[in-house]
């Protein structure tokens, strides 16, 4: 474990497939307070692609990450403060989600803006 400092919270998400990592690290994070720190453990190829995804598209910051022997890779994140209105921020996260899921948007329903 590279990261020195302890995480505020941990969340073991080896075993899961798409798109439960994505969704479950998403509202442990909304529950955090601004600045805590979040350890994921991951060991799907799916969801360290969505999670890095997720974390170069967000706000919040990866302080650090590894593999382990036996192919799980984990990540430190730091939870940041919203630049953007949270209506705003729920509305793409849904697109994202559902986008990821391969569904269609309905014409005329929650037009982009």
């Amino acid at each position: 474990m590279p990261q020195t400092t302890q995480p505020d919270s941990c969340l073991d998400l080896s075993g899961l497939h798409c798109p439960a990592p994505l969704i479950r690290c998403l509202a442990t994070l909304h529950r955090l307070p601004v600045g805590n720190r979040l350890h994921v453990t991951v060991s799907n190829r799916d969801a360290l692609n969505d999670i890095a995804l997720m974390l170069r598209r967000g706000p919040h910051h990866l302080l650090d990450w590894w593999q382990d022997s036996d192919g799980h890779c984990h990540f430190h994140i730091r939870k940041a403060i919203s630049t953007r209105p949270r209506a705003r921020l729920t509305r793409s996260w849904v697109q994202f989600i559902l986008q990821r899921l391969g569904w269609q948007r309905p014409i005329g329903q929650l037009s982009a803006g």
